[in-house]
C-alpha cells in the first residue's frame, strides 16, 4: 500500500518537475550508504546483545539450580556479582545499539532537511527563470511531503 502510494506521489512528481525530482532524489544514495553501514553496525551489535543477554540467562539459571552449593559455600555475593557483570555487559551494548540509532536517525533527518533546502533553492531559481510557475514549486514541494510521508509508513 504505502509502496503503491509512494510510486504514484513519484511519477506526479517527475510529472510536475523532473529537474527538481531529479535534485530531491540525489540525497538517496547518501541515505542507502549509511542505511547499509547502520544496519551492518547494528546487526553486529545485535548479536553481541543477545549473547550477553544469554549469558546473564545462564548465569542466574546455573546460580538458582545450584542454590544450595552456593548457600552452603557463602558464594551468594560472587554469583550477584556475575549476574551484574553480565547485566551490565548487555546494557552497555543496548546502550551502544540505541546511540548508533540516534546517530542514524540525526543523520537521516539533517541529509532530508539539507536536500529539502537544495531543492527550494534549485526551485525558487526555477521560478526565477520563468521555467515553472511558483504553483508548480508548491505542488511539488507536497507531492515530496506525500512521497516521504508514505516511505515513512514503510515497513
Amino acid at each position: 500500500h504505502y509502496l503503491v502510494l509512494s510510486a504514484i506521489g513519484l511519477v506526479l512528481m517527475l510529472r510536475t518537475s523532473w529537474l527538481l525530482s531529479l535534485v530531491s532524489l540525489g540525497a538517496l544514495p547518501l541515505i542507502g550508504v549509511f542505511a547499509l553501514l547502520y544496519g551492518l553496525l547494528v546487526q553486529k551489535i545485535s548479536e553481541q546483545y543477545q549473547t550477553a543477554l544469554a549469558r546473564a540467562s545462564d548465569v542466574a539459571q546455573e546460580s538458582i539450580s545450584s542454590m544450595r552449593t552456593v548457600r552452603s559455600f557463602a558464594m551468594e555475593g560472587h554469583e550477584r556479582t556475575r549476574y551484574d557483570a553480565c547485566v551490565e555487559d548487555a546494557y552497555r551494548l543496548g546502550a551502544r545499539r540505541a546511540r548508533a540509532t540516534g546517530c542514524f536517525l540525526g543523520l537521516v533527518s539533517a541529509i532530508a532537511q539539507y536536500a529539502l533546502v537544495v531543492v527550494l533553492w534549485v526551485g525558487c531559481l526555477q521560478v526565477i527563470s520563468g521555467h515553472i510557475q511558483f504553483g508548480e514549486l508548491t505542488a511539488f514541494l507536497l507531492l515530496a511531503i506525500y512521497v516521504v510521508s508514505s516511505l515513512g509508513g514503510w515497513p
